[in-house]
């Protein structure tokens, strides 16, 4: 008898446990049909498509309250973005484009139940979004969207938050709580000075009584020593141009420039000024001080603006060094970019090289493309490119002159025509020459780089076997 209530009593515990178990799964499958509902709506918490059709937004956090409206002078512009509040500033497009590039995709993860049927504002305590850490409204005309953020859950590194539009508490991806964690000095425009690079045809250098004078001409920038001049390298002078565009500031001293402070009485002031076509140039002052026993370097747009430290980059070598890298101490100026024409001339021999319109592909004049070693020619350029003058030995010397003085070869010679000029150089006699002779001057350059020039025309030709 015991033993048959034994397995009564083992049945029905057996019976429990399993329309407990059928209960729990129809709770989950009830649970994640609501889930899987959620899901299926559109769960954007933001239903603007794309940054671009935002024009207003208000972010609120640890920092304060921040007011940015785009500004544009059409639909299909991206604008500018600007501070209305807590100070009418310049803002950075970037910084703001960034926010919303980031808050658009993000999604909801899940509705968050109340199964205790809480008043709404104490559920609201319950997860940090009675006073929201960081709350963002975006606009549009007359539509504006508002979202709360809350309490993190380190468990699934998710935040909650309140969807204003409809009272609704949501679970969302913490991925955005960093990016709203913006600052005024954060968000502001921190860019020294801005211009058109591509449309800059002058820069003038001051530092006390000594001036540099770049001038964009025909044939590329020049450096102006007074009616001198000297060719500049292009792709240096468009890193510098680029990089006094991108000058930043890494902290604001003051608004506006102080009353007490004199720049013109300051040693280490360079004063730079560029035309880029507008209706006044652009000045602006870039100065080397020491504080706290570290440099900084400093900069003020007279035109208007800030007055602060800049991030400094390469920017304390390039002013010490008086931007002296800038000159193009190429013998021959080289563009490996565009068709070019090279000849060579030994005695009564002579052979013209010519590339096609990219310098890519070389020919022989009246020969066919395979005839030329390429790789022999690329070499001959990038050696051309590569000799730089040491030093001007002599100025407004003939040829014959240098032939003399100088033991200048005259039957031997190597032209450049680029485009409507045309460069010819003559190597000094002997074995290990030092010296040209180019544009009646006299330069030293490098030994090496001259001493591996082949001069044999045979050289520049690919040998095929005939069948």
């Amino acid at each position: 008898m015991k033993q048959v209530h034994r397995r009564l009593l083992s049945l029905g515990i057996t019976l429990v446990a399993f329309l407990a178990f059928a209960g729990w799964v129809g709770q989950e499958q009830e649970e994640l049909k609501v889930e899987v509902e959620t899901e299926s709506k559109d769960a954007k918490i933001f239903s603007f498509l794309s940054p671009f059709d935002v024009d207003g937004i208000v972010l609120e956090n640890s920092h304060g309250r921040f007011e940015l409206t785009r500004e544009r002078d059409s639909a299909e512009d991206i604008g500018r973005w600007r501070l209305s509040a807590p100070k009418k500033l310049e803002a950075d497009l970037v910084v703001v484009e960034g926010i919303l590039a980031q808050a658009l995709p993000i999604r909801r993860r899940l509705d968050v139940p109340n199964p205790q049927n809480k008043p709404f504002e104490e559920r609201l305590k319950d997860y940090a979004l009675g006073k929201p850490a960081q709350t963002l409204t975006l606009k549009s005309g007359d539509k504006a969207e508002t979202v709360q953020f809350g309490m993190g859950n380190s468990f699934d590194k998710s935040v909650y938050a309140r969807l204003m539009q409809t009272d609704t508490i949501v679970t969302v991806a913490d991925t955005l709580r960093h990016q709203l964690e913006k600052s005024l000095f954060d968000l502001r425009q921190k860019q020294l000075v801005e211009f058109e690079r591509n449309a800059v045809v002058s820069l003038r250098v001051e530092l006390g009584d000594k001036l540099l004078d770049f001038r964009k001409e025909a044939s590329g920038w020049r450096l102006f020593d007074g009616a001198e001049a000297e060719p500049v390298a292009l792709q240096r002078m468009e890193d510098l141009l680029q990089d006094l565009g991108a000058l930043k500031f890494n902290r604001i001293l003051s608004e506006e420039l102080p009353e007490d402070l004199k720049l013109d009485s300051m040693k280490n002031r360079w004063v730079f000024t560029l035309n880029d076509g507008g209706e006044a140039p652009v000045v602006v002052s870039l100065i080397l001080d020491v504080v706290d026993e570290l440099e900084v370097l400093l900069g003020h747009n007279q035109g208007g603006g800030p007055y602060g430290e800049l991030v400094r980059g390469r920017w304390p070598s390039l002013l010490k060094g008086g931007f002296q890298g800038l000159v193009d101490r190429r013998v021959i100026p080289v563009d490996t970019q565009s068709s070019l024409s090279i000849t060579l001339r030994d005695g009564d021999g002579s052979v013209e090289l010519i590339s096609d319109e990219n310098g890519e592909n070389w020919r022989f004049e009246g020969a066919p493309e395979k005839s030329v070693d390429q790789s022999r020619v690329k070499g001959l350029t990038h050696i051309l490119n590569s000799l730089e003058r040491v030093r001007t030995i002599a100025k407004n010397i003939t040829l014959e002159q240098a032939r003399e003085l100088r033991a200048i070869s005259t039957t031997r010679a190597l032209s450049v025509k680029r485009g409507a000029e045309t460069f010819t150089m003559y190597p000094q006699s002997g074995e290990e020459p030092t010296e040209v002779w180019i544009d009646s001057q006299v330069m030293q350059v490098d030994a090496t780089r001259l001493g591996d020039i082949l001069w044999n025309l045979d050289d520049y030709t690919l040998n095929v076997e005939e069948d």
